[in-house]
């Protein structure tokens, strides 16, 4: 395990969100605060920019900042937040989505909410902003101004919001623990799945398993980030409504639920299969909201596909090119 220098360390994961990120680390290297961080940035595979943006701003922070780069195999977020362990030297993990702007007192909620119990996670919440037009227009280089700026014009999304009070009254509240914004303190144990490709379940089954493990889980209303939602940037497989994103979305879920076959409430988070539609000509998966399986139906449906097209699912994973190593 890596020697403890700093209270926490910042691991932010991002993909070519250029519009975001500089946000990100501006904010980050303006946190009120006296406790000393790092901040880590886990790319999952972008193009030189993000790189740029990174360096451009590590050349003079007072904030210890490193950077960590993986090949472009498809969304690995999992495996990226990993990397950004690896490197880390806090007593602390943050772990924060390079779609998601902190506010300036991000870092100091987090290290105070481990305060009291040093085995929760905590995972915070986030609103939303679709007008990054504006932020953009705004020429927001000062952080307190950006951040006064999306306190007046972020807004709570409904549906999520009610998901998340509903998970936290049920049996199952670590399903409101969502990696965009997350801490945990530092365990040899704590470390993501690399098994899972693609977007979604990767942080669902984090946190599961470090329930299993001792953790307790805490959902702080207080904790919040602020989503910019770039149309362009989205990762999401349903909102996206892309066969092979669709795909990979299914094979996470159905591996979640395989690997813990003794804790059945679990299949309740394959309930998006419930709108899974097979293109039955093109062979094809879509999103259909005017369709609802069953769970035990929904199931039984994607694992039988994936069983008897796996060379399509071979496809689908190895379609993924591979970009050479950035030079910095």
């Amino acid at each position: 395990m890596n020697k403890i220098e700093y209270r926490a360390s910042v691991i932010v994961t991002t993909y070519n969100q250029i519009l975001t990120l500089g946000h990100i680390l501006d904010c980050l290297l303006n946190q009120k605060t006296e406790k000393n961080f790092e901040i880590i940035l886990c790319d999952d595979g972008s193009t030189e920019e993000t790189f740029q943006i990174f360096s451009t701003r590590a050349s003079s922070a007072k904030i210890p900042m490193r950077y960590v780069w993986q090949q472009d195999r498809g969304f690995r977020a999992g495996q990226s937040r990993n990397n950004g362990i690896k490197l880390s030297r806090g007593e602390i993990l943050i772990f924060l989505d390079g779609d998601s702007i902190p506010p300036l007192n991000f870092v100091e909620k987090h290290i105070n909410s481990h305060r009291k119990d040093p085995s929760l996670i905590v995972a915070g919440d986030r609103l939303f902003c679709h007008d990054y037009d504006f932020v953009k227009a705004g020429n927001f280089r000062n952080p307190q101004r950006l951040i006064g700026w999306l306190e007046k014009h972020a807004w709570v999304n409904e549906q999520e919001r009610n998901y998340r009070e509903g998970w936290l009254q049920s049996e199952n509240p670590w399903k409101a623990g969502f990696a965009s914004n997350m801490s945990i303190r530092r365990s040899p144990e704590v470390c993501f799945d690399d098994n899972f490709l693609g977007w979604g379940i990767e942080d669902w089954e984090f946190v599961y398993r470090m329930n299993r493990s001792g953790k307790k889980f805490h959902f702080a209303k207080d904790i919040i980030v602020y989503h910019l939602d770039i149309k362009n940037a989205i990762f999401n497989a349903f909102r996206n409504n892309k066969h092979e994103e669709m795909v990979l979305f299914a094979r996470n879920a159905l591996y979640f639920i395989d690997k813990y076959p003794d804790d059945s409430s679990l299949r309740e988070c394959t309930i998006a299969f419930r709108h899974y539609e097979l293109d039955k000509k093109k062979n094809r998966w879509y999103w259909d909201k005017n369709v609802n399986y069953s769970v035990e139906e929904g199931i039984e449906r994607l694992r039988e596909w994936l069983l008897i097209n796996s060379k399509e699912v071979a496809r689908i994973l190895t379609s993924i090119g591979e970009k050479p190593p950035i030079k910095s």
